[in-house]
């Protein structure tokens, strides 16, 4: 079950299913007028799914009232475990630029960049997947 819980200084968060990966998280589009067709980077269908869930968990837990708007973002040094719960053991990336991502634009960071410690592992649950996290302002 999502989930997200301010303690302290501490966000811990749990999101069902996964993250998309660097590859997976933008496409190439082009667009222009008269003629010129310039490329242009835009996010993924996979990157927006996952950019709504976590849009989606902050409101909700605001409502619930496990996290407090008025604390955010956290700044500072940050420091990020990440937990990717895959569903079988196919090779997939480890990749926490996705979650950086979503952390910042949702407003609960304040910039990615502020990360001075990242540790990431994968896990599996074939009945589960999901991605663990916290971060934690030190």
């Amino acid at each position: 079950m999502d989930s997200l819980i301010l303690k302290g200084s501490t966000l811990t968060g749990e999101i069902e299913g996964g993250i998309p990966s660097i590859k997976n998280s933008r496409r190439i589009v082009y667009g222009g007028t008269q003629g010129f067709r310039r490329p242009k980077s835009i996010k993924s269908a996979a990157a927006m799914k996952f950019y709504k869930a976590m849009s989606d968990l902050y409101f909700i837990a605001i409502s619930e009232g496990t996290i407090d708007a008025l604390k955010f973002p956290l700044t500072g040094r940050l420091s990020l475990d990440l937990v990717m719960y895959v569903d079988d053991s196919s090779t997939r990336d480890l990749d926490d630029d996705a979650l950086k991502d979503a952390l910042q634009e949702t407003g609960l960071i304040k910039d990615d960049f502020d990360f001075w410690r990242i540790s990431m592992r994968r896990e599996i649950d074939r009945f589960r997947p999901r991605v663990s996290f916290v971060v934690r302002s030190e």
